[in-house]
């Protein structure tokens, strides 16, 4: 499974899942890469099972076997909830700091509306009075 989970050949796969039927060259536009780089990999898929190869007259296709449909499956529910994992971690990081000015706004407001009814010096007077304010 190491090697299936070469992003080349990880790639080659998801694509002939999606697209079964294609060839070297075919494949290789859809990734960017040089028909050389892709024949690379579809050798060693070939070889682990993974894809096998149609040849009608001097044209060769390729299609995800039923081990590399598998396989394919396995790789992504390793890495599902590493993916889920990572995902929460940027959104945790992209979440407003307190100390942003649209936090510390909001924090005055409900600070403000909190203490509207309230008896007896405003929280701000305290501190100004303590001297921990100017």
């Amino acid at each position: 499974m190491e090697s299936a989970a070469n992003p080349t050949r990880h790639k080659i796969l998801e694509i002939l899942v999606e697209s079964p039927g294609l060839g070297a060259k075919a494949l290789a536009d859809k990734m960017g890469v040089t028909r050389q780089h892709t024949a690379y990999h579809i050798g060693e898929l070939l070889r682990l099972g993974l894809v096998k190869d149609v040849r009608a007259g001097s044209v060769v296709i390729y299609h995800v076997t039923d081990l590399g449909r598998t396989v394919l499956k396995r790789i992504h529910s390793i890495s599902a909830p590493r993916t889920e994992e990572v995902a929460r971690d940027a959104a945790a990081r992209s979440a407003p700091s307190p100390a942003t000015p649209a936090a510390r706004s909001a924090f005055h407001q409900e600070s403000r509306r909190l203490f509207a009814g309230a008896r007896g010096p405003r929280p701000a007077l305290l501190l100004d009075r303590q001297g921990l304010r100017r």
